[in-house]
């Protein structure tokens, strides 16, 4: 199975289920990093009929590419740990922090 990046879709609305906002809120994840996650992250088998989005380095790089050193400084850390769960159509059932790796 080949790995998607959501931006490689041309995903114009970032579809996120009402429980993925509140918990994205309640672990301190702000919308942004959601939506970084979603366009750049990695998604991989996940339970059942999910898939777990994170980034990779290729993902890291394009990010930093993108919004540049100092704002990548700010918030490589949350983004180096969010994850999000997502249906296979890619809307965002929940997001939360790794404390330890998802993937061997």
């Amino acid at each position: 199975m080949s790995h998607v990046r959501h931006k490689d879709c041309h995903v114009r609305r970032m579809p996120c289920s009402r429980h993925a906002r509140i918990r994205g809120q309640q672990r301190g994840l702000p919308e942004d990093v959601l939506r970084i996650v979603y366009e750049y992250g990695r998604c991989y088998p996940g339970p059942g009929n999910a898939e777990i989005c994170l980034l990779d380095k290729e993902g890291h790089r394009e990010v930093r590419a993108e919004i540049g050193d100092r704002l990548y400084r700010r918030i490589a850390d949350k983004l180096s740990r969010a994850y999000l769960v997502c249906t296979r159509e890619g809307r965002i059932i929940t997001a939360g922090h790794r404390y330890k790796p998802i993937l061997h």
